[in-house]
């Protein structure tokens, strides 16, 4: 039976009010079940050896214990309540190990061994899945002596552990600034008044609603500076620490395994497969990049001169943002602040779920779930013919002790299971302003972008038919993984999707034509820099994977910043300490530029044939966000183009012929 004519099964959605109790009780039990499937798999003969109790047995021993993974990370991220986050934590990082030492039962690996030996010929999602879970197993250390795979095995429990730390770290890293009336000059009125303000000072924080307009906008030099040192501070000094031993354990690991360093073993199961194809990609783009990029930074060195009246004044890090607005607004009449007040959150939110319902042929309706927070939203997905698909969440503003960046979350993964398909459910996470009592939540361009940006991942997850949990939805190449939402990145810069999203927070009227010219024409401003930056992230992350790192960790990432935008990092910046993605994205930061070579190739589909045009929107969903990792990314994206993926759009967008 396909997956699309199976029954779609309701998940067990109670996560968001769970207690201390039961998140140690569904922990138990979850591991109490996985312990029952590997005692079934090891006690079948040889002889009776086949795909379903083997391989996909082995898989679907997974199904629970990675739902109740995913519900307590998720959480450990957004619990308004810190005892609960702290429990979180520590029940995962006690379900990690658990799980990881069930994992490593001899008797997992003899079963695939034998499944093997039978040499059955696969197919499609099949074949994948034998193959993935063959090569999982010999990446965990099966095959080599047993003293070896047991300091693996224990060198993973440490990574696991030490990895939601460094993630605590950041999301519960506290820091302020304080600013008088006079030190808040620049600042526009609907950002202070929804600033705490006592003894005459408004207290600005590390949060992403705080710093950007902040840093935007601020006419004081010396306080810009202040916040900026403190934002690179963020994670604190005990997160490097947290870092080196990481980086000193994923090296031993990869030494283990036969690997020349960390690279080259993450990237082996990624797109680029070797990491010399991945530096060979990025250093392609290197040059070209510098040389934009100090060209971007000579005009706001020229604009901060003029603005200062010194002629021998330097741009330095917390000024780009400052000088990169005015120079924005004088270069295509634009005031950002104007343009949020016609983005209210609601109007961008609802043009979204328009755009994507059309786009996708769905529907969205909102629901009444359980939540873990008075502003969470829940949602449901259904297809034309009314049939439930999964559903969502959006918790949209900062609190502390949440997630700090922009993410979209796998809570429960869609599969095929014994009585039909399990539904998904995800959410979106970000932080947003709040609303006030005259004036609503007000999104700026670039958090607009982010809102398609990651509601593209949500889709992905949620549209995924894919048969396997582990090749379901978001579940492909991490190098592939941000390239169907960063497609979706273009339709912000759309005159049609302006008209449809905009509505001005006062009168709701449409952004003006004028406006939203000015807008298109300034897509391209700065990118240059701005890309330079994701190739000086990408380019350290790959350093220290590829070389064991003996200087200072921030000390690398300065130098090749320095490198790539002609800009110095404050004195004593610890950077690398809030840089989430070294967790996670080890080695393959280099991604986000990767993905986008196949994000703005597909992309032209829909500047040819119409970007709301439906046909393409289904062939998009049927051949891209269905499959999931159920096939070669290459393959989907040959599939959708009609032909071979290249770097023809992606180097148009940058300027480079």
């Amino acid at each position: 039976m396909k997956s699309k004519d199976l029954r779609r099964i309701e998940p067990g959605l109670f996560f968001p009010k769970w207690k201390i109790s039961d998140i140690k009780r569904l922990a138990k039990n979850a591991l109490d079940e996985k312990r029952v499937f590997i005692y079934s798999i090891k006690n079948i003969k040889a002889k009776d050896r086949t795909f379903e109790n083997a391989i996909y047995a082995m898989e679907k021993s997974d199904y629970k214990v990675g739902d109740i993974l995913n519900q307590i990370e998720f959480l450990l991220y957004v619990s308004p309540d810190r005892s609960v986050r702290s429990v979180a934590e520590k029940s995962l990082k006690k379900l990690n190990t658990d799980w990881l030492n069930l994992q490593y039962d001899g008797g997992l690996y003899k079963a695939i061994k034998e499944y093997e030996s039978k040499k059955v010929r696969l197919i499609g999602p099949d074949k994948k899945l034998f193959m993935e879970t063959l090569r999982s197993y010999k990446r965990m250390g099966f095959g080599l002596p047993k003293n070896e795979r047991n300091k693996l095995k224990s060198n993973l429990k440490k990574i696991h552990n030490l990895s939601t730390l460094f993630s605590k770290n950041i999301n519960e890293y506290k820091d302020f600034i304080l600013v008088d009336k006079h030190e808040a000059e620049g600042l526009p009125k609907s950002f202070l008044g929804n600033r705490p303000f006592k003894n005459g000072k408004y207290r600005i924080s590390l949060s992403y609603p705080d710093y950007f307009p902040f840093m935007t906008y601020s006419k004081n030099e010396e306080k810009r500076r202040e916040l900026q040192n403190k934002f690179f501070k963020k994670g604190g000094a005990k997160n490097i620490l947290v870092l080196k031993k990481l980086l000193k354990l994923r090296y031993e690991n990869a030494k283990i395994l036969g690997y020349k360093n960390p690279a080259e073993y993450v990237i082996e199961i990624k797109m680029a497969k070797h990491s010399k194809n991945a530096w060979k990609f990025l250093n392609k783009l290197k040059p070209t990049l510098k040389k934009l990029s100090r060209k971007d930074v000579e005009k706001l060195t020229i604009e901060k001169q003029k603005y200062t009246k010194n002629k021998k004044g330097s741009l330095l890090i917390h000024d780009v943002a400052f000088y990169a607005r005015i120079l924005e607004e004088r270069s295509f009449n634009l005031n950002k602040e104007k343009i949020k007040e016609y983005l209210p959150l609601k109007s961008v939110k609802n043009g979204v779920f328009a755009i994507y319902s059309k786009l996708f042929s769905i529907k969205i309706k909102k629901v009444k779930l359980e939540k873990w927070h008075k502003d969470t939203e829940s949602y449901a997905i259904f297809d034309k013919s009314g049939k439930k698909l999964a559903y969502f969440y959006l918790d949209l503003f900062p609190r502390d002790g949440k997630y700090g960046h922009a993410a979209a979350f796998n809570i429960i993964q869609g599969r095929e299971v014994d009585d039909g398909y399990q539904m998904p459910v995800s959410a979106l996470v970000c932080n947003f302003s709040k609303s006030t009592k005259n004036r609503p939540s007000l999104l700026s361009l670039v958090e607009t972008s982010t809102f398609f940006h990651e509601f593209g991942h949500i889709i992905h997850q949620t549209l995924t038919q894919a048969k396997y949990s582990s090749q379901s939805g978001t579940q492909v190449a991490r190098d592939f993984v941000e390239a169907p939402s960063q497609m979706l990145e273009n339709w912000v810069y759309e005159p049609r999707v302006l008209k449809k999203i905009t509505s001005h927070y006062k009168n709701r009227k449409k952004m003006p034509l004028l406006m939203i010219r000015n807008i298109i024409k300034s897509k391209h401003f700065q990118e240059g820099y701005s890309t330079a930056r994701q190739l000086y992230l990408a380019m350290s992350d790959l350093t220290i994977h590829t070389k064991y790192p003996k200087k200072s960790i921030p000390k690398i990432f300065d130098q090749i910043s320095y490198e790539m935008t002609s800009i110095k990092m404050p004195e004593g910046n610890i950077y690398p300490a809030g840089f989430g993605h070294l967790v996670g994205y080890e080695a393959g930061y280099y991604g986000y530029l990767w993905s986008k070579v196949y994000a703005s190739d597909m992309f032209t589909m829909f500047k040819k044939g119409g970007i709301f045009n439906q046909k393409i929107g289904m062939d998009y969903r049927k051949k891209i966000l269905e499959k999931g990792g159920s096939i070669p990314e290459i393959d989907m994206v040959k599939g959708f183009l009609g032909r071979k993926p290249n770097e023809k759009a992606f180097l148009k967008d940058l300027g480079i012929k």
